[in-house]
């Protein structure tokens, strides 16, 4: 995982902004769980199996099905520097993407030995094609906020982590399921945190996404796709 190493020095870089002199207040701890729908996007797509097929897929469409089993969710535990409003933590997102294969795509390159350069339904060579167990992101993430009134705050956040997919489909007369750790991800995202009683909070969200899928397993061979994709989230939180 040679993507790993740039993960880790900016949360070193974060930390050494908290004013530590105030450790005195202590730190704060955060818990919030949260629903909503993923819109995600798929620009390209490279499939290839052996060296005899090496093919670049364009004009996909995914749909999220975000409220249907399993459902789309987000969940945070952070921790805040003491005496700041800044906070650091970890988050893991389950979103699922789901291909449609009667859309007509772009296809070109290589396909059995064979240059192809057409326009056809994705059906023709991909039968079934999900991560829907799910898209998962496993992330370290930083928070600040950056607003507060009597009632709600605002924070800002940003991620990153590792990708852990589980992909499912169907090529010809064969099918694959499976997990593995697929790539890097980013997630940028805006919070409104609205103050309920005994350190509930009711919180809304947006959060823009990139995951990158490196040769990710399918029936036949192996794909490789970046998506990215619009978090649109509501849910509820704790501060202890």
């Amino acid at each position: 995982m040679r993507w790993a190493g740039w993960i880790f020095p900016v949360f070193w870089c974060w930390a050494s902004m908290a004013d530590v002199s105030s450790a005195a207040e202590g730190p704060r701890y955060f818990l919030g769980v949260q629903m909503g729908k993923f819109y995600p996007r798929v620009p390209e797509m490279r499939w290839r199996i052996h060296s005899d097929t090496d093919l670049k897929i364009q004009g996909l469409r995914f749909q999220d099905r975000s409220f249907q089993f399993p459902l789309f969710y987000h969940i945070v535990v952070w921790v805040s520097f003491p005496g700041t409003d800044k906070w650091v933590g970890v988050a893991f997102t389950h979103a699922k993407i789901y291909c449609i294969t009667q859309k007509v795509v772009k296809v070109r390159g290589v396909h059995r030995g064979v240059q192809v350069n057409q326009t056809v339904p994705l059906s023709e060579y991909i039968q079934r094609l999900s991560v829907s167990h799910g898209l998962n992101l496993v992330l370290m993430q930083v928070a600040a906020q950056v607003l507060e009134k009597r009632w709600f705050r605002v924070l800002v956040a940003a991620g990153s982590g590792p990708v852990l997919a589980h992909s499912e489909s169907r090529i010809a007369d064969r099918s694959y399921y499976g997990y593995e750790l697929a790539g890097p991800a980013l997630t940028v995202q805006l919070e409104c945190d609205l103050d309920m009683r005994r350190g509930w909070r009711g919180l809304l969200a947006v959060a823009g996404t990139w995951a990158s899928l490196s040769d990710v397993k399918v029936a036949q061979g192996k794909v490789t796709m970046s998506v990215y994709g619009l978090q649109l989230r509501f849910g509820v939180g704790k501060v202890f």
